[in-house]
């Protein structure tokens, strides 16, 4: 029985029945949270037991309440037999005769291997087990922890013996009272206490009417007991515990730590000797341990079976599988290391957020096939990871014959967020993605990947094998991606409403088999907004720069860069085939190579597909079907489309419009169209052609282009140059005179800004870096004619009429300025003038030899006159003071002075070359005017008055 409530104030009241009366038998009674209030005669079980026998009953928990002779299981027990039976309450009497387990116990009652614990007050003899034992009555074996409140005979045990027997019992709960207090009996009036102690120390009283008094230790040794049945009837922890029956309820208590870390179970009261196991739960994010006991371990199995023999406390221990959060929107559990990261497999539900970096590209995840994908088909991952920005790095997997391969296998509705794989290389059979391989509605944003992904059959892209109704945006793959069939840069296969946004690819694609594309290998109902791929594209059939295969859906603003080649049909620059989709606002720059059916920007249109607002730049070539926009279109339409018939080599297609390069980068080509475009002048995509602009405002953006014209101002004759179109910030090489163009009396220099000249000028072929557009005028300068002058300055182009100053070159050494040869003012004059004429003319300046010069000597003697001086076998003059004027330059003179002039001897020349002047003869070299003296000394001699000098010419 559980929770019985019974309330009232009649006499004999009973939590099962009022009186048990006659041979009644009880036995294997369990009562839980008896709360009992009645009058005289109240107890847990009943109010009164006469003559009856009752085992293996126990009462856990509740209150007792009555007047006399209230008990836990009885208010009083007459006659009868009351064996292994147990009370644990709170027992409160107003009256006399109150204890643990009964109030009374009388006739000859036998009660054996019975206990109390709880609480007991009363008036008048108040006992932890009984109040009153009397008449005859034998209690063995028994033991009280029940703390007594009473007033007179007041004991631990029983407040009163009278003519009774009690044998081998104890107690230890405290005991209060105001008149015959014992700490084991409060009065013995009659009778034998044997073998029976109390806890001196917890009981308070350190007397009793009986029994022995002995420590708490000295109780919790088997020692203390003499003549007791340890092995039939006690058993004790020693050192810890008191005795207790062998047939007593053990406690098990069973604990978790920490305890959000699980759920435990098994723990309770069990008979000894009955096994017992206790479970352990993990809590989600926990992993169980083990279980201890004192600090020791018992068990590391989640389910724990032993045989209890004494009471236990076991304790599972439980460890985070994360260090923080607890898996909820709210509070994701915290992933910063690999094994953390391979734990998320184990809460496919759950939420989840990188608090760090992960490298993969260690031992064990790097070895063998490698990483284990998170979620399955049966399973799927249907929770939340947030990368917040934080890199997997070396993701390694190699299960070429499993399909659903990537970091996930497969999810469900889940979201994956600012999450980065970086050199990753996985292999897998089909369905394989670097991020996830079969992804089923849910969110992919802020992710990306780089390195290798490969599948050996189909569905295979560089983030998700197959997107079904999933959303992906602002995400982008870096590597290559290969595989047979369905092969794109982000997605092998992209279904079901599937949305791929704002995101790209770029690297390589190649697939042996069809529906090959640089973004989407197989677009089938989906939508692709705002996404380009720059890959490198190859196939077999159905291959795109962008999308391989597109059936039904959209292409919205979209471009593809790399080149394409196909080895069969349907191979485009975007998209290789369209099937009832549309392609709009897009384009394509990629060479394109296939067999059949290709095209700049579609192969292959049929069944209703469409492209509007379109155009392909690449170099186009193919056997069969090929064009510059489209290869081939059986059915659909193409719209305001167009492409470059100088760049794709291509003048025809199977629709749209060519046009040349120039036209293509105009404004008016588009604008005219009806498309939803403006100039820009800073970078965009797209460049030089018309760009996406991929935000608020036009769809498109073509660079700014400026006008460039020429005018002949007023030339007389030939043609002007025609108009050139400058782009932003491109340089512009102007334009040359045509050859002809021509104005009378002028000649053409180039061109200038403004009509008058005084503009800024331009030579021909000259850059032009403004952007703006401009008139730039023929600069015309009068004519002019070309003046040579030879052997001096002045040379130049000079107009007619215009007086030209000329200089003649100084003559060289022995030469001088003979005259002009040339139409000049004045022919003898080494600076003179020339008048242009109406032509180019020529004028030199002549030079001749210098006239010979003559030198004289002058001659002269010192100490004498009238002396005679010989010279080159001439003689000259008569005096000594003699000049010989007109000697040509170079002649050699030798003069011979007499030994004696006027009776004085010689002494020396002066002037001479020679260096011994003192010699008569004297030798001169003219090169110049000189002078010699012959000196003479001693006396005089007279001498004829005449100087001869004798040359020889």
């Amino acid at each position: 029985m559980t929770g019985q409530r019974v309330a009232g104030s009649s006499d004999y009241t009973g939590g099962l029945v009022g009186r048990i009366q006659g041979d009644s038998t009880i036995a294997g009674a369990v009562l839980t949270g008896q709360n009992i209030t009645g009058g005289d005669f109240t107890g847990g079980l009943a109010g009164e037991s006469t003559g009856s026998a009752v085992q293996r009953v126990v009462l856990s928990g509740g209150q007792i309440v009555g007047g006399t002779n209230v008990g836990g299981l009885f208010g009083m027990f007459s006659g009868g037999l009351l064996h292994l039976a147990s009370a644990d309450a709170a027992v409160q009497s107003s009256g006399n005769q109150t204890g643990g387990l009964a109030g009374q116990v009388v006739n000859l009652a036998d009660l054996r291997q019975v206990y109390s614990t709880g609480s007991v007050s009363g008036s008048y003899s108040t006992g932890g087990l009984a109040g009153f034992v009397g008449g005859g009555s034998v209690i063995a074996d028994g033991y009280s922890r029940a703390a007594v409140s009473g007033g007179q005979r007041a004991g631990g045990f029983a407040g009163q013996l009278n003519a009774s027997t009690i044998s081998r019992c104890y107690s230890t709960g405290a005991v209060n009272g105001w008149s015959a207090v014992g700490g084991f009996l409060g009065l013995v009036s009659g009778g034998q206490v044997n073998y029976s102690y109390w806890d001196t120390q917890t009981s308070g009283p350190s007397s009793s009417s009986a029994g022995t008094g002995r420590t708490t230790e000295q109780m919790q040794q088997q020692a203390s007991y003499e003549t007791w049945d340890f092995d039939t009837i006690w058993w004790i922890q020693v050192g810890a515990d008191y005795p207790r029956h062998l047939t007593n309820p053990r406690q098990v208590t069973v604990l978790a730590q920490p305890e959000t870390g699980g759920m435990v179970s098994g723990g309770g009261t069990y008979e000894h000797g009955q096994n017992a196991t206790v479970i352990a739960e993990p809590a989600v994010g926990f992993r169980f341990e083990s279980w201890t006991e004192n600090d020791g371990v018992v068990s590391t199995d989640l389910e724990y079976t032993f045989e209890v023999t004494s009471d236990r406390t076991l304790t599972a221990n439980f460890t985070p599988l994360f260090p923080g959060g607890d898996g909820s929107a709210d509070h994701p559990f915290h992933v910063g290391s690999a094994e953390q990261l391979d734990m998320i497999r184990l809460f496919p539900d759950k939420h989840f957020s990188l608090s760090q970096s992960v490298d993969l590209d260690v031992e064990p995840w790097n070895q063998g096939q490698g990483w284990i994908p998170v979620g399955t088909e049966s399973t799927p991952f249907s929770g939340t990871v947030d990368g917040g920005g934080n890199v997997i790095n070396g993701l390694f997997l190699n299960r070429p014959d499993d399909s659903r391969q990537g970091l996930f296998g497969s999810t469900h509705n889940a979201t994956i967020k600012n999450l980065a794989l970086t050199n990753i290389d996985i292999t897998g059979m089909e369905t394989v993605g670097g991020l996830v391989g079969n992804y089923t509605g849910g969110t992919i944003s802020g992710c990306y990947v780089t390195g290798t992904v490969k599948g050996n059959n189909s569905k295979t892209g560089g983030l998700v094998g197959q997107n079904t109704g999933g959303t992906i945006s602002e995400s982008y793959f870096v590597g290559a991606v290969s595989g047979t069939n369905e092969v794109g840069g982000i997605v092998g296969e992209n279904q079901d409403d599937g949305t791929i946004s704002n995101s790209y690819a770029t690297g390589t694609v190649s697939g042996t088999g069809s529906d090959v594309g640089g973004l989407v290998g197989v677009n089938q109902s989906g939508e692709i907004n705002n996404c380009y791929s720059t890959n490198e594209v190859s196939g077999n059939r159905l291959v795109g720069g962008l999308v391989g295969y597109f059936f039904r859906g959209s292409v919205n603003s979209c471009y593809a860069t790399g080149d394409v080649s196909g080895n069969a049909d349907a191979t485009g620059g975007l998209v290789g085939s369209i099937y009832q989709g549309e392609v709009i606002d897009s384009y394509a720059t990629g060479l394109v190579e296939g067999d059949n059916k290709v095209g700049g920007l579609v192969g292959y249109i049929s069944n209703s597909g469409s492209v509007t607002n379109s155009y392909a730049t690449g170099a186009v070539t193919g056997n069969e079907d090929f064009g510059g926009l489209v290869g081939s279109r059986l059915s659909g339409t193409v719209t305001n489309s167009f492409w470059d018939t100088q760049t794709s080599e291509l003048t025809t297609s199977a629709d749209g419009t060519g046009k040349t390069t120039t036209q293509m980068r105009l404004l008016a080509t588009f604008a005219d169209a009806g498309w939803d475009i403006e100039e820009a002048t800073d970078a965009y995509t797209g460049q030089p052609y018309p760009g996406l602009r991929m935000e608020a405002g036009k769809a498109w953006q073509i660079m700014a282009s400026y006008a460039v014209t020429y005018d002949a101002n007023q030339a007389t004759g030939g043609n002007v140059p025609g108009p050139q179109v400058k782009f932003h910030d491109e340089p512009l090489s102007l334009s040359h005179n045509t050859g002809d163009l021509v104005r009378t009396g002028s000649n053409f220099s180039g061109w200038n800004t403004q009509a008058n000249g005084n503009g800024t000028d331009y030579a021909e072929g000259a850059t032009y870096p403004v952007n703006a557009s401009v008139t730039l005028y023929a600069k015309w300068t009068a004519a002019t004619y070309g003046l040579t002058v030879n052997n001096g300055s002045g040379s130049g182009q000079y107009a007619v009429g215009t007086v030209v100053n000329i200089q003649a070159d100084p003559p060289a050494a022995g030469r001088i300025f003979d005259k002009w040869v040339g139409d000049v003012a004045d022919v003898n004059s080494a600076s003179t003038t020339v008048t242009m004429p109406a032509s180019n003319i020529t004028v030199t300046a002549t030079y001749k030899d210098l006239p010979p010069t003559n030198y004289s000597l002058a001659v002269s003697s010192v100490g004498a006159s009238g002396v005679t001086i010989t010279g080159n076998q001439s003689i000259y003059g008569g005096t000594t003071n003699y000049t010989l004027p007109r000697i040509t330059p170079g002649t050699e003179i030798i003069l011979a002075a007499p030994a004696v002039g006027e009776g004085a001897p010689f002494v020396s020349w002066t002037g001479c070359d020679a260096t011994n002047q003192s010699a008569r003869t004297c030798t001169v070299t003219m090169n110049g005017n000189k002078s010699v003296t012959a000196t003479y000394g001693g006396a005089k001699t007279s001498l004829p008055g005449v100087l001869m000098l004798l040359l020889d010419e």
